[in-house]
């Protein structure tokens, strides 16, 4: 499936010290579910379910997230440890639209299925 990946990467920076470490070990089983939704398939799912357990164990507000599902993607959540988010869709013109108000740089781009290669 040719999906649309658009990231939100705001001006702040996020630094590994304010990592909440027991919240993390409190929502640990909630990843772990994300886990099983990704090892059946369900890669949408759960990147949005791990994105957004991200956000409350990091501090993260899930707001942009939130956005993005409103204005149609497939999935969306914190990319990593932050500060950026990620969605996916069909077409990402209105959550590019509406996180345009939220600042900071939009990146758009294409997931790539056809997996990794060495380029000489």
């Amino acid at each position: 499936r040719d999906l649309e990946v658009a990231i939100l990467v705001p001006a702040g920076k996020s630094y590994s010290s304010e990592v909440d470490l027991p919240t993390i070990k409190l929502l640990a089983p909630q990843v772990e579910m994300a886990h099983e939704e990704a090892l059946k398939g369900d890669m949408l799912r759960a990147m949005t379910l791990n994105g957004i357990i991200y956000c409350a164990s990091l501090g993260y507000d899930p707001k942009p997230a939130v956005v993005a599902l409103k204005s149609g993607a497939l999935a969306a959540g914190l990319s990593g440890k932050g500060p950026a988010f990620v969605a996916v869709g069909d077409d990402l013109g209105e959550v590019v639209g509406a996180w345009n108000d939220l600042g900071g740089e939009i990146i758009r781009t294409r997931v790539n299925n056809d997996g990794s290669r060495v380029v000489e």
